[in-house]
Parts: structure tokens; C-alpha cells; sequence
């Protein structure tokens, strides 16, 4: 593994800054700090970071570092379009992952020591589970179309004030609310309805939501941009076009996209009110236990981590 001795200064706000682990696992190749405006810095011993935000507001970094010859990393790893790669333009290297959100969700749990189950113990009683926060206008319109079902599942919408019923954690607790699930909601329910952050963009944002019924165990149907089953195909995860429909992913726009999964839901409820277990065919179970351990392969985790992040970051730093 590389080694540098130049430093890498993060302005508050980056990813590295912010997370501990990140900070440690990149320790192996780098002296991190914290940005402090009163150190002498150098060009031949330090390295800017920020993330995108900052880069386009803060005006100091480009009177007192770039025109001073620094270089500059910006991050791009949590708004990364899954199709774009990383750039180098003059003296600022703009760092991607395609396999960011895998990376940092896979390295949380690691963190945080979740171990989750690889098996359900009990047959799912609920339709679905659905679980969002902020209210948009996109999960308005997800909602309305789902409202026939919701007696039969469990969902939380906390924009509107909907709660499962132990859906709050201990205040010492809270930092993890993010990442934390509850298991008792994927063992109670058939599969996952994922609605994502961003579904009426051109780009193909898939965020940690996704990646959350995958490293529980559950099948899941999403809510996303079009091409989202086609990029965690990439990643070596495995859908369930065996048994359901998927043709939904591909749909032009966001309102063919809804209709194609209501028209999916459907089938699939008629399917649960007549008592069948969904997605527990033989097939399906072994495509959700190989899911489940892709998300926990550490050795795949590493290797992304350090052809798409520290090898990246090195080749620049010291280029």
C-alpha cells in the first residue's frame, strides 16, 4: 500500500473530517487534520479537501490556496452521479465512487458493530415496509398511491407525521438513527419498498436507502431514478426479475415509473391477501442470501475502497 508524507488539511464539512472511521482507514496512507486558518501551510507538504458545497463558496480557498499553487481534492461521494469517474482539472482532482454509497454503508455497520441476522425466524404478517422521512412532493405522490395497502403494512412517513409504533430510539442513540434499522420491521414484512431521494432527476443517484433492505436480508422493489436494479447489477448484487416485473426501472419518467410499480404492488398484494409468502420461493432466498453476503464482503469493500478512493487520492498527491 502507498505511503505519502505530504498532509491532506479537510475543511469542516468533507467526509473525512467528519467521520472517524474514515479518518482512521485513511490514516494507513495519510496525517490528516482538521482545517485551521492559522497554520503556515505549504504546497510541497499539504493538500486541500472539500466537498463540492464548499468549493463553490468559499472564496479562500482559491485566494489563499490555488492561486498559491495547492492542490485540491473535492469530494463529490455522497451527490456522485453512479456514472461518473473521477477528474483531474489542473491542480484539482475531483474524487468519485461509483460504489461509495456500498462502501460507506457496508464500513457503518462495521463500525457500529450492528450484526444484523442472515435469516428470518418467522413468516412476514405485513405487506410492506416502507420507511421515509423528509416530506417531498415525489413521496406525496408514492404515498397516495400505496394509501390502499398501508393498513396492511408498516411504514413511516415522519414529514407527515406517520410512525411505527417503536420507532424512536434512546437519546444517546440518535447519531445512529440514520444507519440503525429495527429488524423486527424486515422479519415482520414481505419486502422493502425503497423510495429514494432523487427520482425525477437525469443523473442515477442510489443513497443508502437501497442498500438497506439488501444488507437485511429483504427483497426489495424501489422507488429510484431509472437504471438503479441495472447499476447494483453491476455491483454484483442480484434482483428479482424471476418473479416480479422489473420493467419498471426502465421507465422513461417518473410518472410511468410510479404507474409501472403500482401496477406491480397490486399484483403482488392480491398474491399476499391470499396468504402466499412473496419472494419465498427457493430461488429468491438464495438470491437474497447472496445479497446479503456481497454487502458483507470486506475483501470486495477494501478493494473498492482502495482502487477507487486511496489509489486515486495517492496518484494525485503525489503526482
Amino acid at each position: 500500500m502507498g505511503q505519502t508524507k505530504k498532509t491532506l488539511v479537510c475543511h469542516k464539512g468533507t467526509t473525512i473530517s467528519g467521520s472517524p472511521w474514515i479518518k482512521n482507514k485513511l490514516a494507513i496512507d495519510f496525517d490528516i487534520e482538521d482545517f485551521n486558518p492559522l497554520m503556515d501551510y505549504s504546497p510541497a507538504d499539504h493538500v486541500m479537501v472539500v466537498n463540492r458545497y464548499d468549493y463553490d463558496q468559499v472564496e479562500w480557498l482559491e485566494k489563499e490556496f490555488q492561486q498559491r499553487g495547492f492542490k485540491t481534492i473535492i469530494e463529490y461521494f455522497w451527490d456522485s452521479d453512479k456514472n461518473e469517474v473521477a477528474e483531474i482539472h489542473e491542480q484539482n482532482l475531483h474524487i468519485r465512487s461509483t460504489a461509495w454509497t456500498w462502501v460507506h454503508a457496508h464500513l457503518m455497520n462495521h463500525y457500529h458493530d450492528y450484526n444484523y441476522p442472515t435469516k428470518k425466524n418467522v413468516e412476514p404478517d405485513k405487506f410492506f415496509l416502507l420507511l421515509m422521512n423528509m416530506k417531498r412532493d415525489i413521496r406525496d405522490q408514492l404515498f397516495s398511491h400505496v394509501t390502499p395497502y398501508l393498513h396492511d403494512c408498516l411504514y413511516s412517513y415522519v414529514g407527515r407525521g406517520f410512525f411505527i409504533a417503536d420507532d424512536e430510539l434512546e437519546a444517546d442513540q440518535q447519531h445512529v438513527k440514520q444507519t440503525y434499522s429495527n429488524v423486527s420491521w424486515y422479519t415482520a414484512t414481505n419486502f422493502s419498498l425503497v423510495a429514494e431521494t432523487d427520482i425525477s432527476s437525469g443523473s442515477l443517484r442510489v443513497t443508502e436507502k437501497t442498500f438497506k433492505p439488501i444488507e437485511l436480508s429483504h427483497p426489495f422493489v424501489v422507488y429510484g431514478n431509472r437504471g438503479t436494479l441495472g447499476y447494483l447489477g453491476s455491483l454484483g448484487f442480484q434482483t428479482f426479475d424471476h418473479v416480479i416485473d422489473e420493467s419498471y426501472d426502465l421507465a422513461d419518467n417518473v410518472a410511468s415509473r410510479l404507474q409501472a410499480i403500482n401496477v406491480l404492488l397490486n399484483t403482488l398484494y392480491q398474491e399476499f391477501k391470499q396468504g402466499k409468502i412473496l419472494f419465498g420461493d427457493a430461488e429468491s432466498r438464495r438470491r437474497i442470501q447472496h445479497n446479503y453476503h456481497r454487502f458483507h464482503d470486506s475483501a470486495a469493500v477494501d478493494q473498492l475502497w482502495q482502487q477507487q478512493i486511496v489509489d486515486v487520492i495517492l496518484e494525485f498527491v503525489d503526482g
